[in-house]
C-alpha cells in the first residue's frame, strides 16, 4: 500500500515538474504566452485560483511563520512540482540551449512551431468557451475585443527604456500579467519594453541587481491580475473565454513566421512559397496540442481532484 502511494506522489510530481517545464518554456518564446500552454495542459483555471492563494492571510501567516498553515492556504501539491518545472525551464533555455540565440539564428522553424501550438490552443480554448451553448452578442463582443487587445500587443513598437531598477519592477509586473494572459506573451511585453535580452542575460548570470525588482514585480502583476481573472471567470465565464480566444487570435499575428522587411522592422507577410520544413514543424505544433490536451483530459477523468479549484 506504502509502495504504491509512493508511486503514485512521484508520478504527480513529475507529471507537475514537466506541465511547469512545458509553461516556463513557452513564456521565455516571445509571442507565446505561458498561459496557453497552461490551457492546452488543462492547467489554466486551477493555476489562476492557486496564484489567488497568494493573498494578506498567507502573508500574515508567514510572518507568524506558522509555515504549516500557510502551506494549507495553497494549493501547494499543485505548485511546488509546477514551479521546480518552470524554475528547469529558465536554467535549461538560458544556460544549456540558450533560446534568445535559438530565436535568432532559427527564427523560422522555432516560430513555425509555435505558431502550429497556439493556433491549436485556440481550437481547444473556443471549444472550452462554447461548450454547446448558444453564442450570445456578450460572447462576440468580448472576443472582438480580445481579438483587437492581441492584435494591438502584436503590432506595437519597441521603444527604447531605462534600466533603472522601478522599470525593472514595473517591466515584470507587465510580463507577469502577460504571462498568465492566453495570447500575450509575458516575452514579448519584455520585448516591447527592451528588457528581453537585458533579464535573460541576467538570469544566467544570477544578476540580483536585476533579478530582485524583476522578481518583486513579477509577484504584483501576478497578485494583481490573478484577482481580476479569478472574479471574471467566477461570475462572467463564457464572455471571459471568448475574450481570452481572441487574445490568442490576435497574437497569432506576431507569431507568423514569414516575414519582410518594412523600414527598420520586420513584418508578417504571404510567402510566395513555404518553406516544407516549416510546415512540418507547425502541424507538428498543432499535433503536439491534440496530444497533451487529449492527455489532459484522459488525466483529469482518472484524477477529479488534478481539475480546477473553485
Amino acid at each position: 500500500m506504502g509502495s504504491s502511494v509512493s508511486r503514485g506522489a512521484v508520478g504527480l510530481w513529475t507529471a507537475g515538474i514537466a506541465r511547469g517545464f512545458f509553461v516556463g518554456a513557452a513564456d521565455l518564446v516571445p509571442g507565446v504566452s505561458g498561459a496557453t500552454v497552461a490551457i492546452i495542459l488543462g492547467i489554466y483555471e486551477r493555476l489562476v485560483a492557486a496564484i489567488r492563494g497568494f493573498d494578506l492571510a498567507f502573508v500574515a501567516r508567514l510572518a507568524r511563520l506558522n509555515l504549516p498553515a500557510a502551506a494549507r492556504g495553497i494549493d501547494t501539491g499543485f505548485l511546488l512540482p509546477l514551479a521546480v518545472g518552470i524554475a528547469l525551464a529558465a536554467v535549461f533555455f538560458t544556460r544549456v540551449v540558450p533560446i534568445a540565440e535559438l530565436m535568432e539564428t532559427r527564427r523560422l522553424l522555432v516560430q513555425s512551431f509555435f505558431f502550429g501550438l497556439v493556433a491549436g490552443a485556440l481550437v481547444v480554448l473556443v471549444r472550452e468557451a462554447w461548450r454547446g451553448r448558444a453564442i450570445r452578442l456578450r460572447d462576440v463582443a468580448a472576443a472582438t475585443g480580445g481579438i483587437a487587445a492581441g492584435w494591438g500587443v502584436a503590432v506595437v513598437v519597441p521603444a527604447s527604456t531605462p534600466d533603472a531598477a522601478w522599470f525593472v519592477f514595473a517591466a515584470g509586473a507587465c510580463a507577469a500579467g502577460a504571462m498568465i494572459l492566453p495570447g500575450i506573451s509575458g516575452a514579448y511585453v519584455l520585448v516591447l519594453l527592451k528588457k528581453y535580452t537585458y533579464v535573460l542575460v541576467a538570469l544566467g548570470r544570477l544578476d540580483l541587481a536585476v533579478l530582485v525588482p524583476f522578481g518583486l514585480g513579477v509577484v504584483a502583476g501576478l497578485a494583481l491580475l490573478s484577482r481580476a481573472l479569478g472574479w471574471l471567470l467566477g461570475r462572467f465565464r463564457h464572455p471571459t473565454l471568448f475574450a481570452l480566444a481572441g487574445l490568442v487570435a490576435g497574437s497569432l499575428w506576431s507569431l507568423w513566421p514569414y516575414r519582410v522587411a518594412a523600414g527598420r522592422n520586420m513584418v508578417p507577410a504571404w510567402p510566395d512559397a513555404f518553406d516544407s520544413a516549416s510546415v512540418l514543424l507547425a502541424a507538428g505544433g498543432a499535433a503536439a496540442v491534440a496530444a497533451l490536451h487529449l492527455a489532459s483530459r484522459c488525466r483529469d477523468q482518472r484524477n477529479p481532484a488534478s481539475r480546477p479549484r473553485a
